[in-house]
C-alpha cells in the first residue's frame, strides 16, 4: 500500500487506475494502458538446449499447457483458429510458451483491434517459468516460431507490452522494437471502452461495446 499511495501523491494516475483494475473483477471495472512495438526483423540472442524439448503444441499438448494458468477450452479454440503455440521444456513440464497469429485479432489484455497484414505477425501470450528464468529460455523459442513465419514471407512482428512492464519493454527495444500504437482500454459495469492515441492502421479513434469485441474477431 506504501507504493500506492506514494505513486497517487505523485499524480501517477496510470499506476493508481492500473492497481484498483487489478482488484477488481473485469466486468465491474478494468483500466489498462498498452505499448504496441513492431520489429521488422527482431534481434535475438539465442543458445542450444538439447536437454530441452522443443516444438509446435497441439491438442495433445493441452495438459502439458493447462498448469501455465490457460483452459482447456481456450487453448483449443486458439488452435483451432490457426494460432500457433511454441513450446519449450523438460520432461514432462513446459518452460516456456509463445503464442503467434497470422490473423487480424482482438488483444484482450488491451481491449484493441490489430490487423498484421499479409508481411505481419502477432505475437502474444509469451511466458517463463520463473524458475528457469534468465536463463535464455525465451529468445531461443521467440527465434524459433520468428522463423517459421519468416518461411511464409511474414517478417514483420507486433507484441502488445503493458505500459507498467517497463522491464518487457527495455526487452523488446533491445530486440530492435520500435513502439507503432499506445491504446488505453477500460471496462464499466461491463461497458468496453478503447482510445487509440495512435496506431499502426486505419482505426476509429474511439470504441465501445459490450462483452465481445466489434466486428466479431477471435480474442487472443
Amino acid at each position: 500500500m506504501t507504493g500506492f499511495f506514494k505513486e497517487l501523491a505523485s499524480f501517477n494516475f496510470n499506476y493508481v487506475l492500473d492497481a484498483v483494475s487489478w482488484r477488481l473483477p473485469d466486468w465491474l471495472f478494468k483500466y489498462v494502458r498498452t505499448y504496441l512495438l513492431c520489429a521488422e526483423r527482431p534481434k535475438l540472442l539465442c543458445r542450444n538446449y538439447d536437454s530441452h524439448f522443443m516444438r509446435f503444441a497441439d491438442v495433445d499438448d493441452i495438459p502439458l499447457i493447462v498448469p501455465l494458468g490457460i483452459s482447456r477450452r481456450l487453448i483449443r479454440e486458439r488452435l483451432d483458429n490457426g494460432d500457433r503455440c511454441l513450446i519449450m521444456g523438460k520432461d514432462n513440464s513446459v518452460h516456456t510458451i509463445i503464442w503467434a497469429s497470422p490473423g487480424k485479432r482482438y488483444l484482450k489484455v488491451g481491449g484493441a483491434i490489430l490487423d498484421p497484414g499479409d508481411d505481419g505477425v502477432i505475437f502474444y501470450g509469451g511466458y517463463t517459468a520463473e524458475e528457469v528464468r534468465m536463463l535464455g529460455l525465451f529468445p531461443t523459442a521467440f527465434n524459433a516460431i520468428y522463423n517459421s513465419f519468416v518461411s511464409e514471407k511474414r517478417t514483420r512482428v507486433y507484441a502488445s507490452i503493458h505500459s507498467l512492464n517497463r522491464l518487457s519493454y527495455k526487452t523488446h527495444i533491445r530486440m530492435n522494437f520500435k513502439p507503432v500504437g499506445e491504446a488505453t482500454h477500460f471496462s464499466l459495469l461491463g461497458l468496453k471502452f478503447t482510445y487509440y492515441k495512435y496506431w499502426p492502421h486505419r482505426v476509429k479513434k474511439f470504441t465501445v461495446f459490450i462483452k465481445v469485441p466489434p466486428e466479431g474477431l477471435f480474442w487472443n
